[in-house]
């Protein structure tokens, strides 16, 4: 069943707050989400060069729309600018338009959302049985405190102040003591807390760390680029990896191969992925993941819409002068210098970054969907909680990801407190395990090696596994 969003066009007015915040709740609720179908190709009306057929590209604009519309109805701007906005929004989503798409669009690039309306009111509790779960994503937000949903500019900034104080004063000490003795503790101590400013950037991404857009875009540069992450590149593969968590189709990251697949890896490629693991984000931030392609700093790769172009080159100089800075340091006082001040601390964040993620995900009674069985709520609660100890402070709550997964817009202080509200409504669908995390990356690693061939609904298994059974 097709549900559509309508938007009744009168350009004489501008739009209400509330309007404006019912397409946006409505957006963010997945109700066209989970209707969106691959269109075939002969079907289609307007396509540009780089759009894709499936439904993640278009969940990923109705999500950036969300998150941007979100940013500017808290804040204090005029209506006259969310007017505006709107109208680059709904040009946006014209470039992907489908034919038979559940969101239709009136007139060409005038919007008023005075009404909105479903196709099929009557028949809205049929959403709810598509989903095959006994709770629906206004039941998990309807639990949670409405403070929960709120940033605080001065909470987050605190953070951030607090994770660059903590690095400098590292540096500090590691300059003064410049004893063999300390530098491994300095390598451990300083690539966590780079983890940990990673974080922040993190929530800027998802928009979380301030109501501004363009405070988040810039703590969020000035948290990535030091640790050579590209801000815009990375928010925006990220995000579509938010929007298709758990599908074996449309996944970003940490997505398993099918066992067929996994019979065909060369030696090589099976060392880099079940083995090296730990070392594969910067290869990812080049080549992306395995039977994907596109690189996070060029500004044509197929990650990007045409409109993120500018986005991707403005990170992309924020790391060419970052690079040339260490360049410049390490042309000062050598390779050494480089060493033993940045190299190996970003060996060691680079190795917190994807043991947390390839855990966040991988795990054997955790999920994967495909095609139609796959809806966003599904994939959002398939992702596991886990206790990393004192290190949960240091690294901002982020194995409190359950929650994040579900509302993706909630700042990292908040997760905890909107965790212990949702937990009574998830039930057993709820995952957290208490194992040492040595031990889950252990069993991850030696039994999630890949899925069945076949199966709308799949868990991870290896070869040993299927010996045995």
């Amino acid at each position: 069943m097709l549900y559509s969003l309508c938007f009744k066009i009168n350009s004489g007015n501008h739009p209400s707050t509330q309007s404006v915040r019912n397409i946006a709740v409505l957006s963010c609720m997945k109700y066209t989400y989970w209707h969106l179908t691959p269109i075939p190709s002969g079907e289609l009306t307007e396509m540009g060069d780089k759009a894709q057929l499936y439904r993640g590209e278009l969940i990923a604009i109705l999500h950036s729309t969300t998150e941007a519309l979100y940013c500017q109805i808290n804040s204090s701007c005029k209506q006259t600018k969310i007017e505006t906005y709107l109208k680059q929004c709904v040009t946006e989503v014209k470039f992907h338009a489908f034919k038979k798409c559940p969101v239709h669009f009136l007139q060409q690039n005038q919007v008023q959302l005075d009404t909105i309306k479903l196709d099929n009111p009557q028949n809205s509790e049929s959403l709810e049985d598509t989903t095959n779960l006994p709770f629906t994503l206004g039941d998990l937000k309807a639990a949670i405190p409405a403070e929960c949903f709120q940033p605080n500019v001065g909470k987050s900034l605190y953070y951030f102040f607090q994770d660059i104080l903590i690095i400098a004063l590292l540096y500090a000490v590691a300059h003064y003591l410049d004893s063999w003795y300390f530098f491994p503790i300095f390598w451990v101590m300083q690539g966590t807390m780079f983890w940990a400013l990673f974080v922040v950037g993190h929530d800027c991404g998802h928009q979380s760390f301030s109501k501004k857009k363009w405070l988040n875009d810039l703590i969020g540069h000035l948290s990535h680029t030091p640790i050579l992450v590209p801000y815009h590149g990375w928010r925006i593969s990220h995000r579509t990896h938010h929007l298709n968590t758990g599908s074996l189709e449309n996944d970003e990251s940490w997505y398993p191969v099918s066992q067929s697949h996994y019979n065909q890896m060369d030696w090589l490629q099976k060392i880099g992925r079940y083995y090296v693991f730990l070392l594969a984000y910067p290869v990812y931030l080049f080549k992306r993941s395995p039977n994907k392609e596109g690189s996070h700093f060029h500004p044509n790769s197929p990650i990007f819409k045409p409109s993120e172009k500018w986005d991707v080159i403005t990170s992309s100089i924020w790391l060419i002068c970052m690079v040339s800075l260490l360049a410049l340091g390490t042309y000062q006082w050598g390779w050494m210098w480089l060493l033993k001040y940045y190299a190996v601390p970003y060996l060691v964040f680079i190795m917190w970054l994807d043991l947390v993620t390839f855990l966040h995900h991988t795990e054997a009674d955790v999920p994967w969907y495909r095609g139609e069985n796959w809806t966003f709520l599904k994939g959002a609660i398939s992702t596991v909680d886990r206790d990393y100890g004192f290190i949960n402070h240091i690294h901002h709550d982020i194995g409190t990801h359950v929650a994040h997964h579900i509302f993706l817009n909630m700042p990292h202080y908040n997760l905890k407190k909107a965790t212990e509200a949702i937990k009574p409504i998830l039930g057993d669908y709820y995952r957290k395990t208490e194992e040492p995390i040595w031990v889950s990356l252990w069993q991850s690693s030696i039994s999630c090696h890949f899925v069945p061939d076949t199966g709308d609904k799949v868990y991870y298994t290896s070869d040993k596994k299927l010996a045995k059974s």
